[in-house]
């Protein structure tokens, strides 16, 4: 990070720290930074009023804007959060104490003027299945411009007379104008990005596969600890696959899939591997409504039933020995 650009976030985050946003309004408003195509907007999450950290998140664009709108849907979808969290692209300011941080980066606050004893600023980077990062030159220099309009949109609203805005609202800023008003989100679902699988492509896939009478249970998890990768700027949390047969608990696939791989392939493509080895299950039961829908064009044709429940216990077993053997493991399990 160049020194200007350092000075630039640095005061740029001091302002925002003197108005405190996340003291004022809850956990679900948007305020929003406006650009010329509409799609480049960037939308601002203020959190902390109901939690322990406090901060601000920036979802950059419609596409990244699917995002928190799948977070907020996560229970509806009967998906984990952490599965939810690992899938997550924006940049964030989150406040904390300097406990993790390294001895270069306390030496840098200190010498831009921080008490390094008081909560301090960590710029974040989030992108879907990467271990949660430090900003790189290009993500700082965005920074340094957003979080300035961020201050100026917060004044705007003030001076407004704080106009109150549902969760299916935003406060929409015009930093070129100086200006702001409450509108409607531009949209109020979350991109699945669902794979549709060709009816002739699925029996050709299971032709002179055995029907049986099994249960299957499918499900998608990132793994819990990161792994360094030569094909990525740090590391990442593998996407992993499991089918487990529910009644004798027998492990029928496993499968591992890098970080920008579409968690649907994954799961079709894992299911298609256990079936040609195992036979077509009569029911596979998956977690909620999206893995359900991902899976859709796969199962109906072949008569499958799909199920959804949040009680997988072949699959979480099986998850849960994954993890020791990745633990020990990690290193050579996607090379």
């Amino acid at each position: 990070m160049n020194e200007q650009t350092l000075k630039a976030i640095m005061t740029a985050e001091r302002q925002v720290r003197s108005l405190a946003p996340w003291l004022n309004v809850g956990g679900q408003q948007l305020f929003t930074l406006k650009r010329d195509n509409p799609l480049d907007n960037v939308f601002v999450n203020i959190i902390g009023l109901q939690s322990g950290d406090c901060g601000l998140v920036f979802y950059e664009g419609l596409r990244q804007l699917q995002d928190y709108m799948m977070l907020l849907a996560r229970a509806d979808l009967g998906l984990t959060y952490d599965y939810v969290m690992r899938r997550q692209n924006c940049l964030a300011l989150m406040y904390g104490q300097p406990d993790g941080l390294s001895p270069e980066m306390l030496k840098t606050y200190q010498e831009a003027g921080y008490n390094t004893e008081d909560s301090l600023p960590a710029f974040i980077s989030l992108r879907t299945g990467l271990h949660p990062w430090l900003l790189n030159e290009e993500e700082t220099a965005r920074m340094a411009i957003i979080l300035p309009e961020f201050a100026a949109a917060w004044n705007c609203w003030l001076a407004a007379d704080k106009p109150v805005f549902g969760t299916d609202q935003m406060f929409l800023y015009d930093p070129q104008n100086d200006t702001g008003r409450v509108t409607v989100l531009p949209l109020k679902d979350f991109g699945t990005n669902l794979l549709q699988i060709d009816r002739n492509q699925v029996l050709e896939a299971m032709k002179g596969c055995e029907e049986t009478e099994q249960t299957v249970e499918a499900d998608l998890r990132y793994m819990p600890m990161p792994v360094e990768h030569p094909g990525y700027d740090r590391p990442i949390r593998p996407l992993a696959f499991v089918a487990v047969e529910q009644e004798s608990g027998y492990l029928m696939n496993m499968e591992l899939g890098e970080p920008d791989l579409n968690p649907g392939q994954l799961l079709i493509e894992g299911l298609i591997t256990a079936m040609q080895k195992h036979g077509i299950p009569a029911v596979i039961r998956v977690r909620g409504d999206l893995f359900a829908a991902m899976i859709d064009s796969l199962c109906e044709p072949l008569g499958i039933r799909v199920e959804q429940s949040d009680d997988l216990p072949g699959a979480e077993a099986a998850f849960q020995g994954l993890y020791e053997y990745f633990e020990s493991r990690h290193s050579s399990l996607l090379s």
